[in-house]
């Protein structure tokens, strides 16, 4: 296994890092210390071809100007919060609001938009990078002092780990995940129509008409975000049914079976690794697990990337997202597992994407 370090250009006079981290299998990673930013994975086809399998743009000044959360850790809130406003302990914080009526991904500037300290990691067992962030208190809104550490990893098995942890001085909602636009086909300008999703999920958190989850927990069975089949289901036909926030395809939070009926987790380990989802491409054959200590799985099939194919090299429906997470607007809904987070507790979430080929 090999790891290289390299200068990514710089962020108001501070030079951004990209670590690559490679195995002996024909699998790589690129991460970067600005937004602790997957920024490339590749990955061999079935004839043994590594091609890139992520949405991203080439360099810096790109990412910056323009990134619908490219490969970004989103955080301090991964995903919506109604209206920007939550209460802890009888006190409201009002939040930047970005996406509608709505908070989305941590704010105008949530992580994804900062400088992390990074440093390489090498075992082993693994190769990767470790961002570590301190985020203040009253950042974006958000009350405490949150310090945050972010480790990638990748193994001779074809592992791909995400690994987050946080503690905080005050009571604080966290919830973290990464945001990686995936296309296994290999040819980024593809739409991942084709694909073959498998989700071991069995209900689904309706939403409302900006996407804010109802309270309702729903079964999938019948309904266009039913993904349980043995085989799982082609995402074409799925996309094309679902409304996903005004535009076709899925932008949906998926309760992993993991999970109770009322959102809570079961009585398992906290650092329990279940698999939720398996992702198919025929041409290439290549094939991608899932496997979470998350009770969530937000399935985004790039419903609002570009549809001019001229003027963008990514277009709506290039790629499909698999957010591990708590759920949407947890922090007020409380029938969902809580996503606070007090001082005295570590928040944990674990992740693992492990790539393969079909029948390898």
């Amino acid at each position: 296994m090999k790891l290289v370090v390299e200068e990514f250009g710089e962020v108001e006079g501070q030079a951004v890092q990209k670590y690559t981290f490679s195995n002996d299998h024909g699998v790589s990673a690129s991460a970067i210390s600005y937004g602790a930013i997957l920024v490339s994975v590749k990955a061999p086809n079935s004839a043994g071809v590594s091609e890139e399998i992520t949405l991203n743009h080439g360099t810096l000044a790109a990412l910056r100007e323009e990134t619908p959360y490219y490969g970004a850790t989103c955080g301090r809130v991964a995903n919506r919060t109604a209206g920007g406003k939550f209460s802890v302990g009888g006190e409201e914080y009002s939040l930047a609001v970005n996406n509608g009526p709505n908070s989305l991904h941590g704010g105008l500037v949530g992580f994804d938009k900062r400088m992390w300290a990074a440093s390489p990691i090498e075992t082993d067992a693994a190769v990767g990078v470790k961002f570590a962030l301190e985020s203040e208190d009253g950042d974006e809104g958000y009350p405490g002092r949150l310090s945050v550490e972010v480790q990638m990893l990748l193994s001779n098995s074809n592992n791909l780990e995400f690994l987050y942890s946080a503690t905080t001085d005050k009571a604080t909602p966290v919830n973290l995940t990464n945001h990686t636009y995936w296309n296994l086909s290999g040819e980024r300008r593809a739409s991942v129509r084709d694909h073959t999703l498998r989700l071991h999920c069995s209900h689904y958190t309706p939403v409302d008409d900006v996407q804010i989850p109802t309270g309702e927990v729903a079964p999938v069975a019948g309904t266009a975000f039913d993904f349980t089949a043995p085989g799982g289901a082609l995402l074409g036909p799925s996309i094309d049914k679902i409304d996903g926030g005004g535009e076709p395809g899925l932008d949906h939070n998926l309760v992993c079976d993991r999970s109770q009926g009322d959102g809570a987790a079961e009585q398992l380990p906290a650092d329990a690794l279940l698999v939720i989802a398996h992702l198919e491409e025929p041409t290439s054959g290549r094939t991608m697990t899932v496997a979470t200590t998350e009770p969530g799985v937000q399935v985004y099939t790039g419903n609002f990337l570009s549809k001019d194919a001229a003027d963008h090299p990514h277009t709506q429906h290039n790629a499909i997202c698999l957010e591990t997470q708590h759920f949407p607007n947890a922090i007020n809904e409380p029938a969902f597992a809580t996503t606070l987070l007090k001082p005295g507790q570590t928040y944990h979430h674990h992740t693992v994407h492990k790539f393969g080929v079909v029948d390898a």
